[in-house]
Formats: C-alpha cells, sequence, structure tokens
C-alpha cells in the first residue's frame, strides 16, 4: 500500500524490479518464457480442487479489510466449510491410496 501510494502522488516511470519488489508482480520472465510460465502456474491451479481454490479466494477477499481477530474467525469457519465438503474427502483419500484425486465438479 505504501508503494502503491508514492506511486499515486510522485507518478513517474518504475522498472519491472520495483513492480517485483512493490508486490505489484508476482514474477518477472523475459518474453521466451512467458507461455511456459503461465501455461506451468496454470496446470498447478488446474490440478487443484475447484472448490478449495473458491473457498481460498473467498477467505482472501473477505478477510483483507478485518482486523486479525475477526479475519481468524472468518478463516475459521471457511476452513471449516471446505474441510465438510466432498472434495476434501476426495483430496485425503486420494493421499491416503497414493492416487491422484478425481476432484468433484464446483456445485
Amino acid at each position: 500500500a505504501k508503494q502503491a501510494m508514492e506511486m499515486l502522488l510522485v507518478g513517474g516511470v518504475h522498472d519491472a524490479a520495483f513492480a517485483l519488489q512493490a508486490g505489484l508482480l508476482n514474477a518477472i520472465v523475459s518474453g521466451d518464457e512467458l507461455t511456459r510460465h503461465v501455461n506451468a502456474l496454470s496446470a498447478k491451479i488446474a490440478a487443484k480442487s475447484q472448490a478449495a481454490i473458491a473457498y481460498g479466494k473467498r477467505l482472501f477477499h473477505e478477510q483483507r479489510q478485518l482486523d486479525l481477530a475477526a479475519a481468524y474467525e472468518v478463516a475459521s469457519g471457511i476452513m471449516v466449510q471446505n474441510m465438510l465438503d466432498g472434495a476434501a474427502c476426495e483430496g485425503l483419500e486420494a493421499f491416503i491410496n497414493k492416487r491422484h484425486p478425481l476432484w468433484p465438479p464446483l456445485n
């Protein structure tokens, strides 16, 4: 937030290294590496449970502006919902049986 405020008030041109340090970027890759990087990241996300991804996104957005105690309360409730979801059961079964999970579709 501090870097964003500085950029807003001062303006100017910043390089990719500044953007990475400020948390505005997750990675810096060359043009030649971009497709490979995006495909690898997309494959990692696609391999996860859609339900777990949805719960995680919901939690991220809901707790973002909360104080610590309220964020923990929200997180606890969403984590319980996630663990009670059928996808969590499939994930545990797959882990125990040493196989890749077959995620159920998102409801």
